[in-house]
């Protein structure tokens, strides 16, 4: 989950320096309820079938009450930054593995909220006031930790859901590339061949002429589009089967769109142009995955052009505003008919002649793995466009 998510939650919850304070005021009044908060806790797990059997041995046990005082600690003294609120994605993430139930989050802050409860009170004794505002900041970050661990487990779950249907589209997919590979090696085989017998020497007295220079320039330009064809559709399978999570890193707007162009070698006369606005403008993505997701966005666009010889532009603009990075492409293409525009981002779905319907699947993957959100519109007969929005913090 990102900084700019972690911005959201904590605004609308009204938690910030003030509350803080009031939660490490707690400190000591914590500690004297921490050893019954975390017995009671654990022997209400172990009275439930389904919550305990996710405790393997007494180690495990022992290990799990010393993280629970270890949270509830943190939770106080914080600083509640995004250090904080990555560890706690962590332990959502966690939860999600050892195949902890979801319903058991919401119930086990029920169950320990009393109790701290009981802390901030103590910790503002005589002062009636001063315990509403402790009690207050106490549920508001109960509450970030709700929302955080549940986030976790919908983010893992859809992340689960959509490897499932990754595997099961894979035994669809190896006819499909092994359909479209053919051609690229056809072409590339014939060339070869055609290649080789244009440059064997001539039979003495033979009229039949060497090959030339545009012959041979010719063949090798098959190749080498047959070449870039396979290459791309190999690509294509092994991005959608691993569905790798971005690394995000600050890098320039400007770079990952050049980057993209430069992987868009065949544009058919078609005139692509891009600009980012401002030029210097930088963000925190996986360059390498959106310079991806332009090239693909680029190539729908060509290919929708050229297989239909309506339109003749293509436009790539990014800019940076204070919620993220907008990006869209456009062309004047020949649109999208309004029965597919729901489905161009499933998998294997293609309304061309070729292709894997891999390319838009993908594109969507990595969207949505930055956190971000895709959209389509368009007109047919009146080109398309695609808007990619990547949220960032502030």
């Amino acid at each position: 989950m990102d900084r700019a998510f972690f911005d959201q939650i904590r605004a609308y919850v009204g938690f910030g320096a003030a509350e803080s304070a009031e939660l490490a005021a707690m400190a000591q009044a914590l500690e004297r309820v921490l050893d019954p908060l975390v017995e009671d806790f654990y022997d209400t797990i172990q009275r439930d079938p389904d919550a305990r059997q996710v405790l393997a041995d007494e180690a495990q046990l022992a290990r799990l009450k010393r993280s629970l005082r270890e949270w509830a600690r943190s939770m106080c003294s914080g600083p509640h930054d995004q250090r904080w609120f990555e560890l706690r994605t962590r332990i959502g993430h966690r939860h999600v593995e050892v195949g902890l139930p979801q319903r058991f989050v919401p119930l086990a802050l029920a169950r320990i909220r009393p109790l701290l409860m009981r802390a901030a009170l103590e910790s503002a004794a005589g002062d009636t006031e001063l315990q509403l505002r402790r009690l207050a900041a106490l549920h508001k970050v109960l509450d970030l930790e709700l929302t955080i661990m549940l986030e976790s487990y919908q983010r893992m779950h859809h992340a689960r859901v959509r490897q499932a249907e990754r595997l099961g589209t894979l035994g669809q997919l190896a006819a499909t590339v092994s359909h479209e590979l053919k051609n690229p090696l056809g072409v590339i085989n014939t060339s070869v061949h055609l290649l080789r017998e244009q440059l064997k020497a001539p039979a003495a007295g033979s009229a039949e002429p060497a090959a030339t220079e545009g012959e041979v320039r010719l063949h090798l330009d098959r190749i080498a589009r047959g070449s870039r064809q396979a290459a791309r559709l190999a690509s294509q399978l092994l991005d959608f089967a691993r569905g790798k999570r971005p690394e995000l890193r600050s890098c320039a707007l400007a770079a990952v769109l050049d980057e993209a162009l430069s992987m868009v070698e065949e544009r058919g006369g078609v005139a692509v142009s891009a600009r980012c606005d401002p030029a210097e403008a930088t963000a925190q993505l996986d360059s390498a995955q959106v310079a991806q997701v332009v090239a693909n966005l680029v190539r729908n666009a060509l290919e929708a052009i050229g297989e239909t010889g309506v339109g003749s532009r293509v436009e790539v603009r990014v800019r940076r505003d204070p919620l993220g990075v907008v990006l869209t492409v456009s062309d004047d293409g020949p649109g999208i008919a309004p029965e597919h525009i729901e489905r161009i981002f499933d998998p294997l779905y293609t309304t061309r002649s070729t292709g894997t319907g891999l390319g838009l699947a993908i594109v969507r993957d990595v969207v949505e793995a930055h956190g971000g959100r895709i959209s389509v519109s368009s007109t047919p007969g009146a080109g398309a466009v695609f808007t990619v929005l990547l949220p960032q913090g502030a």
